[in-house]
């Protein structure tokens, strides 16, 4: 009997929390994440001002804010979020195209590197940065500076942080930078500090 009554009261639980935030908005909340170039046909645009919530990279923030002002004019509930991945650089598009984060001035001590020196990549062209270093304090700090400044952004959407990373680069990471390979317990649990 006590088991059947917790899960009715979890049950209840959720579904009350549920019926309490239904009336206030009337609807189930909206979420896009849209990192592409903006296709400026009406249409399109209609349907990416109707989101509660829109995640757009800085680039795309910084560079329509006629857009971006136009979405909050239709829908003043709208969130817009800057997109940030946290441990990777897009070295193939940002250092020449992208407005903010070619910005960004990476110490070479950052890369997250294998025993012999070599930059990893997550994927080709996403090169790896090693939370370890001072790259999280610079990034907050970039952050802080360049992004939540913008014109219109109301918070900040970080991606791409994996909760172990010991898979990456066939687990052969120095992520001490002692120029030795790094056990899988020692390379997550070291990230995650």
């Amino acid at each position: 009997m006590i088991i059947k009554r917790l899960i009715i009261s979890i049950w209840l639980g959720i579904f009350g929390t549920l019926f309490l935030v239904t009336p206030i908005f009337a609807a189930p909340l909206l979420a896009n994440y849209y990192l592409g170039e903006f296709n400026k046909s009406e249409a399109d645009l209609k349907l990416l001002e109707k989101n509660d919530l829109l995640i757009l990279t800085p680039a795309q923030i910084l560079t329509n804010p006629q857009i971006i002002a136009r979405f909050k004019k239709n829908n003043p509930k709208l969130q817009i979020f800057a997109y940030v991945p946290i441990q990777s650089y897009n070295e193939q598009y940002w250092p020449a195209h992208d407005p903010v984060f070619k910005q960004l001035q990476i110490n070479p001590d950052w890369w997250m590197k294998d025993a012999a020196g070599n930059a990893i990549y997550y994927v080709a062209g996403l090169k790896m940065l090693n939370l370890e270093s001072g790259w999280a304090d610079y990034l907050t700090n970039f952050v802080v500076n360049k992004i939540v400044t913008l014109p219109q952004v109301d918070g900040v959407f970080f991606d791409m942080v994996d909760d172990d990373i010991s898979w990456v680069n066939g687990g052969k990471i120095d992520i001490d930078k002692d120029g030795q390979v790094d056990s899988a317990d020692k390379i997550n649990r070291v990230w995650k500090e």
